[in-house]
């Protein structure tokens, strides 16, 4: 375990109080109680601790602290790390404007390391559907619900997909992309440098009704689960894996 991982266990994920996951389910319209178990137990959490001055020193140790408190306090807290699960850095990601932020290290880059890349090749080497194979998308949330279906998956997070991003792609037999619904996410598909046998799950855009005064515009992953079961949205994923077509469209 190297400081970055040590500072992370003894200072930050052991004052992420379970309780606050609510702050979280509220804020991203989770329902599904497999979403709050999964949260919990990866302490995908808000910071909310009151860093002491000593505190605040191990943490400028590292590079995680501005001035005299946590640089991602107040927000919920994701590790970023490598293949062999050593953290890099972390992201906070917050409603509203400037939602994610992360921290800046010599250890990290968008260009160079995919999100979830830890979890993705433990996934993949287990028996059954999954096995060999990895989905692909852009959102560390998006990243997140495929990992807690119990899918192998990797997130870009927001960054192109280069030759070298994609040359560690080459772990897997084979891979689909869901990028965004948007249209920097559709650009993707001729612009993402994957493995030649990739097939692209393309998400339509489209606004769904999901209460009297609220709807949801469906534009990627994250939003799929929210309104989805979880055993239908598996079925689309193996269906693609299953296709020798470049491009089908995402339809539960």
């Amino acid at each position: 375990m190297g400081v970055k991982d040590d500072v992370y266990k003894r200072l930050i994920a052991k004052n992420l109080n379970d309780e606050d996951v609510e702050e979280v389910l509220t804020q991203r319209l989770y329902v599904k109680p497999e979403i709050k178990d999964y949260l919990i137990k990866n302490k995908i959490l808000p910071f909310n601790h009151f860093v002491s001055n000593e505190e605040a020193e191990v943490l400028k140790s590292v590079g995680w602290c501005s001035e005299v408190d946590f640089t991602l306090s107040g927000r919920v807290v994701i590790p970023i790390r490598d293949a062999q699960g050593n953290i890099l850095t972390l992201v906070g990601w917050r409603k509203g404007k400037s939602k994610y932020y992360t921290i800046a290290s010599e250890d990290f880059s968008k260009e160079s390391h995919w999100f979830n890349i830890d979890n993705a090749l433990k996934k993949a080497s287990q028996d059954g559907v999954w096995k060999n194979r990895c989905v692909v998308v852009e959102g560390i949330f998006d990243a997140l619900m495929l990992d807690c279906m119990g899918i192998p998956c990797v997130a870009t997070m927001g960054a192109t997909v280069n030759a070298f991003k994609g040359a560690m792609l080459g772990f897997f037999d084979k891979v689909v992309c869901i990028p965004d619904g948007d249209v920097v996410g559709q650009k993707a598909i001729q612009k993402w440098k994957v493995p030649s046998n990739a097939t692209f799950l393309s998400i339509q855009p489209s606004k769904i009704k999901v209460g009297e005064d609220l709807s949801l515009t469906l534009k990627d992953m994250d939003d799929i689960v929210k309104l989805y079961p979880f055993e239908e949205i598996s079925k689309v994923i193996q269906g693609a894996f299953e296709s020798y077509e470049r491009v089908i469209n995402f339809e539960v």
